[in-house]
């Protein structure tokens, strides 16, 4: 039987994630190069309101992509959605009102090249699905397992570690230590080293906490982390917390609020439940109840969540899953509904060492 690591477990235990995968087997993430990520197609038009740009980007942001396009031709830049900044990812960017229209831009970390235009423009979130190509080393175990449990994918809807961090995995800590209030051990909290912090000094934390000193207020701090940023990232850890009891049981899980059409190209399930918010809790049935065990274990007061909160899947039937060995290195392809995490598909099928795995 394989055995995490056992600060890949710390890891997980601090995003709320407690799940058997599927096979007993270990993995690393071969990110950048081997983490691949790509919008489906949209249609082009010839007029429209919108000039459309296809972007490759690699080591930057979705929002750092659309900030530096639009510098470069002088209009307003929106996307369809995050991706994952250690990848490389293909996404479409929207212009409107454009002083300059370049058929090719190219900057550090990224290239677009215009294809043409649109009518509607972008909403964030709304694109239906993304297509994933996935290298992955074998560090324990057997490949042709791994690669045998993808066969129809069932994959879970935990918040990954791009939610939440790996070098300093602690934003849902801020969340929960601003809303108490704790103000010292916020501040303490900001100011504790975690073991996979690079050793560099002038980082966002030591500028936070020279601020909170000039101006007398530990609440400061949190202008380098949003109070809104880190409230979403306690939900989270919360609902992943949730959904690890829910999948105990089995999978497709059996705990859920309702069942739906995944959005995917072909017909696939997703099993649907609420996240966590007061509303929730004054519903009746099971969902409802593991947010009362899940708070009274966390010691979570029940005021810091939200007064309502809409749906996300619990469980989702991938739309698209394949996979091929090649030596100790499986190739893994992967079209997930927005939303769902590659990382956290890979998750479901074999352990994963995160300490070496570029997030």
């Amino acid at each position: 039987m394989t055995i995490q690591p056992v600060l890949s477990r710390a890891l997980e235990a601090a995003w709320g994630i407690r799940y058997k995968p599927i096979t007993g087997s270990l993995v690393r993430l071969n990110r950048p190069d081997g983490f691949i990520v790509a919008e489906r197609r949209l249609r082009v038009e010839r007029e429209g309101e919108w000039i459309l740009y296809w972007a490759r980007k690699e080591g930057i942001s979705s929002k750092r992509l659309a900030s530096l396009i639009s510098r470069e031709t002088g209009g307003e830049a929106r996307i369809l959605g995050l991706k994952d900044t250690d990848s490389i990812s293909y996404q479409y960017v929207f212009v409107r009102g454009a002083a300059k229209r370049p058929e090719r831009i190219e900057g550090e970390g990224f290239n677009a090249w215009l294809i043409g235009r649109r009518t509607r423009g972008p909403k964030l979130g709304v694109h239906g699905w993304n297509n994933f190509r996935v290298e992955v080393t074998i560090v324990e175990g057997d490949p042709r397992s791994v690669c045998g449990a993808a066969g129809g994918l069932v994959v879970p809807g935990f918040y990954g570690p791009q939610r939440f961090g790996v070098e300093r995995p602690n934003t849902h800590l801020y969340g929960l230590l601003a809303g108490i209030p704790a103000p010292g051990l916020l501040v303490r909290e900001y100011r504790y080293w975690y073991p996979m912090q690079p050793p560099y000094h002038g980082g966002y934390e030591e500028r936070a906490l020279e601020e909170m000193r000039e101006e007398g207020d530990p609440y400061r701090v949190l202008n380098h982390t949003p109070q809104s940023i880190a409230r979403d990232a306690l939900e989270s850890y919360i609902w992943n917390r949730m959904l690890s009891r829910v999948l105990e049981e089995g999978v497709p899980p059996r705990v859920y609020e309702r069942e739906s059409r995944a959005l995917c190209p072909v017909e696939r399930k997703a099993w649907l439940a609420h996240l966590p918010s007061r509303r929730l809790l004054s519903k009746s049935g099971r969902w409802s109840s593991l947010l009362w065990e899940v708070l009274e274990e966390e010691a979570i007061p029940a005021r810091l969540l939200p007064a309502k909160a809409p749906m996300r899947p619990v469980a989702v039937e991938a739309c698209r899953s394949s996979c091929r060995v090649e030596g100790g290195r499986i190739i893994l392809w992967l079209t997930l509904p927005r939303g769902l995490y590659a990382t956290m598909a890979v998750r479901s099928l074999a352990y994963v060492d995160w300490a070496v795995s570029k997030i």
